[in-house]
């Protein structure tokens, strides 16, 4: 997942929410299957709507999810520049 997976194409948080919360699924089962979910480094400053950044959007969780959200996202080992896999050409 990179920051240019998020380009403003949401027309409310809400809507963001629910793809966070089916991102988080998609996350929850790649794990269980021994794997990890890589995201950009770069993803806290997305922008998820016209008028909002992912920092601003995520207001509107619940704190225990946002929190879990951006634990995730800001974790410095599951971004994939971090452990690239392929050469750079790829």
């Amino acid at each position: 997942m990179n920051d240019l997976s998020l380009h403003g194409q949401f027309r409310s948080t809400d809507e963001f929410i629910g793809s966070v919360d089916k991102l988080m699924e998609i996350r929850r089962f790649v794990r269980r299957a021994g794997r990890e979910f890589y995201c950009h480094r770069g993803m806290h400053y997305a922008q998820v709507t016209g008028e909002q950044t992912m920092q601003q959007a995520i207001q509107d969780m619940p704190l225990a999810k946002q929190r879990a959200w951006m634990q995730w996202i800001t974790n410095t080992s599951l971004h994939w520049q971090s452990d690239r896999l392929h050469s750079a050409d790829h």
